[in-house]
């Protein structure tokens, strides 16, 4: 949790340095769009991230969750969004490394996004069932 919150304030941060740039902004709520669906680990860190933000910007943060399309769905709905600083997502792999070599996307990950700051990382793990039988995990593959 502590980790978190370190996180979130790191991400604070660039949004006051934003807000400082443009004293007007925030006039409205903001919503952070979440790729996944709530009760997860993003949802979790966006919940965080999204009250702390609030609190020092003065203006409603939403967290938003459009799971679906393994987070094409939220990428589309952000890239459509006014280019305002209005609407923000949570990215993650699947939204901008897997989806562009998985399937054929209505957005490009790179042109039609402008990363703000990293908020955290999680590793991933490949199992198997105990029953496959393999003299080494290079088989595997």
């Amino acid at each position: 949790m502590q980790k978190i919150r370190f996180l979130g304030a790191v991400a604070l941060g660039a949004c006051l340095t934003c807000a400082s740039a443009a004293a007007a902004f925030p006039e409205k709520q903001i919503t952070l769009v979440v790729p996944t669906a709530a009760g997860g680990a993003n949802d979790a860190m966006a919940r965080v991230v999204g009250q702390a933000m609030s609190a020092i910007l003065k203006q409603p943060v939403i967290v938003d969750n459009k799971a679906g399309a393994n987070g094409a769905i939220a990428s589309e709905y952000v890239m459509r969004a006014a280019p305002d600083g209005y609407t923000l997502m949570l990215g993650y792999i699947a939204t901008h490394a897997m989806n562009p070599a998985l399937q054929k996307l209505r957005y490009d990950p790179v042109k039609d996004f402008e990363p703000v700051g990293m908020l955290g990382s999680s590793a991933t793990v490949m199992v198997v069932n105990p029953s496959v039988k393999a003299a080494s995990a290079k088989e595997l593959v």
